[in-house]
Protein backbone atom coordinates (compact mmCIF):
# COMPACT_ATOMS: atom_id res chain seq x y z
CA UNK A 1 0.00 0.00 0.00
CA UNK A 2 1.20 3.39 -0.79
CA UNK A 3 0.84 6.83 1.11
CA UNK A 4 0.86 9.62 -0.85
CA UNK A 5 1.45 13.58 0.68
CA UNK A 6 -0.21 16.66 0.78
CA UNK A 7 1.31 18.12 -1.49
CA UNK A 8 1.40 15.39 -3.94
CA UNK A 9 5.54 14.71 -4.18
CA UNK A 10 6.02 12.00 -1.31
CA UNK A 11 4.92 8.58 -2.23
CA UNK A 12 5.92 6.27 1.00
CA UNK A 13 5.53 2.58 0.92
CA UNK A 14 2.60 2.33 4.13
CA UNK A 15 4.07 -1.54 4.65
CA UNK A 16 7.44 -0.36 5.46
CA UNK A 17 7.17 2.55 7.75
CA UNK A 18 5.34 4.01 11.22
CA UNK A 19 3.50 7.03 11.25
CA UNK A 20 3.96 9.02 14.01
CA UNK A 21 1.97 13.18 14.45
CA UNK A 22 3.94 15.83 15.62
CA UNK A 23 2.75 18.68 17.37
CA UNK A 24 3.90 22.40 16.05
CA UNK A 25 7.32 23.08 16.57
CA UNK A 26 8.38 19.83 16.65
CA UNK A 27 8.65 19.17 13.33
CA UNK A 28 10.44 21.03 10.55
CA UNK A 29 9.45 21.06 6.62
CA UNK A 30 9.58 24.69 5.85
CA UNK A 31 9.29 23.18 2.03
CA UNK A 32 5.59 22.36 2.02
CA UNK A 33 4.28 23.89 5.48
CA UNK A 34 4.68 26.37 8.41
CA UNK A 35 5.58 23.86 11.29
CA UNK A 36 4.89 26.39 14.03
CA UNK A 37 1.29 26.34 13.18
CA UNK A 38 0.12 22.71 11.98
CA UNK A 39 0.42 19.23 13.83
CA UNK A 40 1.85 16.91 11.29
CA UNK A 41 1.92 13.67 9.96
CA UNK A 42 5.29 12.47 9.81
CA UNK A 43 7.09 9.02 9.21
CA UNK A 44 9.54 7.96 12.50
CA UNK A 45 11.94 9.03 10.15
CA UNK A 46 10.69 12.63 9.83
CA UNK A 47 9.62 12.52 6.09
CA UNK A 48 6.12 15.06 6.35
CA UNK A 49 2.96 13.54 4.57
CA UNK A 50 0.46 16.78 6.25
CA UNK A 51 -0.27 19.50 8.19
CA UNK A 52 -3.47 20.01 10.01
CA UNK A 53 -4.66 23.03 11.85
CA UNK A 54 -5.59 20.97 14.96
CA UNK A 55 -4.56 17.55 16.49
CA UNK A 56 -8.34 16.41 16.18
CA UNK A 57 -7.65 16.76 12.59
CA UNK A 58 -4.03 14.84 12.88
CA UNK A 59 -5.63 12.23 14.80
CA UNK A 60 -9.01 11.78 12.24
CA UNK A 61 -6.38 11.71 9.10
CA UNK A 62 -4.56 8.74 11.28
CA UNK A 63 -7.95 6.98 11.68
CA UNK A 64 -8.22 7.22 8.04
CA UNK A 65 -5.11 5.71 6.94
CA UNK A 66 -6.35 2.58 9.61
CA UNK A 67 -9.50 2.24 7.87
CA UNK A 68 -9.65 0.63 4.22
CA UNK A 69 -12.66 1.97 3.06
CA UNK A 70 -10.43 5.19 2.87
CA UNK A 71 -8.07 3.32 0.31
CA UNK A 72 -8.34 3.53 -3.43
CA UNK A 73 -7.52 0.99 -5.50
CA UNK A 74 -4.55 1.58 -7.85
CA UNK A 75 -6.63 -0.65 -10.62
CA UNK A 76 -9.37 2.26 -10.60
CA UNK A 77 -6.45 4.67 -11.03
CA UNK A 78 -5.07 3.55 -13.87
CA UNK A 79 -6.69 2.80 -17.06
CA UNK A 80 -4.51 1.84 -19.85
CA UNK A 81 -2.52 -1.03 -19.17
CA UNK A 82 -2.70 -4.51 -18.88
CA UNK A 83 -2.98 -6.18 -14.71
CA UNK A 84 -1.48 -9.20 -13.34
CA UNK A 85 -4.47 -11.32 -12.33
CA UNK A 86 -4.36 -10.72 -8.53
CA UNK A 87 -2.19 -8.11 -7.93
CA UNK A 88 -3.25 -4.41 -6.84
CA UNK A 89 -2.19 -1.95 -4.91
CA UNK A 90 -3.79 0.48 -2.69
CA UNK A 91 -3.22 4.36 -2.41
CA UNK A 92 -4.64 6.67 0.27
CA UNK A 93 -3.98 10.57 -0.74
CA UNK A 94 -3.80 12.68 2.40
CA UNK A 95 -6.63 15.07 2.23
CA UNK A 96 -5.81 19.13 2.81
CA UNK A 97 -6.76 20.78 5.86
CA UNK A 98 -9.93 21.83 4.42
CA UNK A 99 -11.13 18.77 4.00
CA UNK A 100 -11.19 16.87 7.18
CA UNK A 101 -14.71 18.08 9.33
Amino acid sequence: MRIISQDGMRDINYDNVNLKIASPGEWLDDNIFNSKLFWGILTTTNISLGGYTSKEKALKVMEMIWQPRHWVSSNALIKDCDFVPGFERYVFYMPKDEDVK
